[in-house]
């Protein structure tokens, strides 16, 4: 958060726009040493307590402790170093804040329970009042949407009371004057208050549901829900400091107690480290080489070629040609034995040389193949 950003600061001054305070403020005025400042025990060291829970958006500073009870939720404080951060206190939660939520109780019943003046108009805006009890009118809700100038004495008290809302508007602010003090200043609200974007307000809130407080707001006060839960957007709440009559020096001008400027410290960012993805580099592919199978190689089996096979030639035995042969006629028996003997001789010759003769044209046939035909 910026140190430029603006400051609630409470200022003192009497001029004679106080002076011309009507006379019906002067009479409340004059009774307000009767009003007590409104009994808050242990939560006299809280800036904010929820009741179901506190949230928180943005980096909001608290001077003074947290808590929440009954409830158990703190978000957007839980991180060390933020986004909220609390200075000057700690985080209380069940049982450590259970005293707080007691002294709450308390707290809201005595301011509730105090006699005052009904406020007709429940617009606050441009209006100047003295301490006293302001209860607002029969709309039971109270409105503020410019400037309202509180003015008093150190010790001066100031209650408002109202049985549903307080609902301020956007840039509103609650302005200390004469020596007033925001430990002063109680807001007892029946239901629920809201605080509009960049408004100043003084006091402490005690609600009894919730409390809604939105961007850049400055709070010189307390936030005190009861029921519900405590909504914080980038704001600053400061619990405030007393101080009495007996540090008042009436030769001098009373003191003017400036709440202090809470300046969180700068929340260093780091930048998000953003880890690459780590790039897996595919294993190389080898693309093996193609097996080009050779085409298997037949080799046709071997031809034998068979040897030719050579009929021979039919040998056609010529017909033996027989001459006939006139046989004599044998006179005789002895000359027909004779001429047997002749004649089977003859023809035992005439078989012997036609064999021969068959032989010679076989051998010369076979001769002719040879020549033709050779041997392998």
């Amino acid at each position: 958060m910026s140190s430029s950003r603006p400051f609630f600061r409470p200022v003192a001054f009497v001029t004679s726009a106080v002076l011309a305070i009507p006379l019906a403020l002067l009479s409340v005025s004059s009774a307000s040493a009767a009003v007590p400042a409104v009994g808050l025990g242990v939560l006299t060291d809280y800036s904010v307590l929820g009741g179901s829970a506190v949230t928180n958006t943005g980096p909001s500073v608290l001077a003074g402790s947290l808590g929440v009870s009954p409830g158990t939720a703190i978000s957007g404080f839980d991180v060390p170093g933020g986004p909220g951060v609390v200075v000057g206190g700690s985080i209380y939660t069940p049982p450590a804040a259970d005293s707080a939520r007691a002294a709450a109780g308390t707290a809201y019943l005595d301011a509730a329970g105090r006699t005052g003046t009904s406020v007709p108009d429940v617009e606050l805006g441009g209006k100047t009042l003295v301490a006293g009890v302001y209860t607002a009118g029969s709309t039971g809700t109270f409105g503020l949407t410019s400037t309202l100038t509180l003015t008093g004495d150190v010790d001066d008290v100031w209650i408002f009371q109202t049985d549903t809302t307080l609902i301020t508007a956007a840039a509103s602010s609650v302005v200390l004057s004469g020596g007033a003090q925001a430990c002063n200043v109680f807001w007892k609200v029946g239901s629920s208050a809201t605080l509009g974007a960049s408004s100043q307000f003084a006091g402490t809130i005690l609600a009894a549901a919730s409390i809604s407080v939105n961007d850049s707001v400055n709070v010189v006060g307390r936030l005190i829900a009861g029921t519900g839960a405590v909504t914080l957007i980038n704001d600053v709440i400061t619990r405030p400091a007393c101080v009495t009559d007996e540090d008042d020096d009436d030769s001098t001008p009373p003191t003017v107690v400036t709440p202090p400027i809470v300046i969180p410290p700068t929340v260093v960012i780091p930048p998000t480290v953003v880890t690459p993805p780590t790039v897996v580099t595919p294993p190389t592919v080898v693309t093996p080489p193609t097996v080009v199978t050779p085409p298997t190689v037949v080799t046709p089996p071997t031809v034998v070629t068979p040897p030719t096979v050579v009929t021979p030639p039919t040998v056609v035995t010529p017909p033996t040609v027989v001459t006939p042969v006139t046989p004599a006629v044998p006179t005789n028996q002895g000359e027909l034995a004779a001429t047997g003997l002749a004649d089977s001789s003859a023809l035992l010759l005439g078989a012997g040389f036609i064999m021969l003769l068959g032989a010679a044209l076989v051998g010369v046939r076979l001769r002719r193949v040879d020549v033709k035909h050779p041997k392998i």
